[in-house]
């Protein structure tokens, strides 16, 4: 909640203050959606364009018509673009496993089928996404990696797989 006390009448400090740094957290977290979208899109783009040692956020900021600084309010680093753009790429690709293992668990097929149905929709997305592959898969970015962002995605991937493991084990498949 935004609430803090009024200064002799007028607007509300928190009104002054939202949408900047020491302002409201929720209008903050609010304004991070839309700009911090847009950033990582153009930061995906520059990615796949340029590669990753070339990702610049002052590049970033001057295609989106913003300030460098401004851009430090979604992100305090270039680490920390990556990292987000490492976590919404294990999110895309848990999303593709998590749907292959539904249908297929779903339709009464052995843990063999569902892990070569998941396994075809890893490599198929890996195909479609090949710079998302790349930033969780392919190029030399532990850093991003080891953050606690990155690691809950990763660990919603294994969760898909260890459910399969599971099931092949407590069936006799494995």
């Amino acid at each position: 909640d935004c609430r803090r006390s009024r200064r002799g009448g007028g607007r509300p400090r928190w009104a002054r203050h939202a949408g900047r740094p020491g302002g409201c957290v929720a209008d903050r977290e609010g304004a991070k959606g839309t700009g911090g979208a847009q950033l990582r899109a153009v930061g995906r783009r520059h990615i796949a364009e340029r590669g990753m040692a070339d990702l610049s956020l002052r590049a970033i900021a001057r295609e989106v018509k913003m300030t460098s600084s401004a851009v430090y309010r979604y992100f305090p680093s270039r680490d920390d673009l990556i990292a987000s753009l490492v976590v919404e790429s294990y999110e895309s690709l848990v999303g593709v496993t998590e749907n292959a293992d539904r249908l297929h668990a779903g339709s009464g097929r052995d843990a063999a089928a569902r892990w070569l149905a998941i396994a075809r929709e890893i490599r198929t997305w890996a195909y479609d996404h090949p710079h998302e592959y790349g930033l969780i898969c392919g190029w030399p970015n532990n850093a991003y990696l080891a953050s606690p962002r990155t690691a809950a995605a990763k660990v919603r991937l294994w969760r898909v797989i260890a459910g399969v493991m599971d099931s092949a084990l407590t069936t006799g498949v494995l």
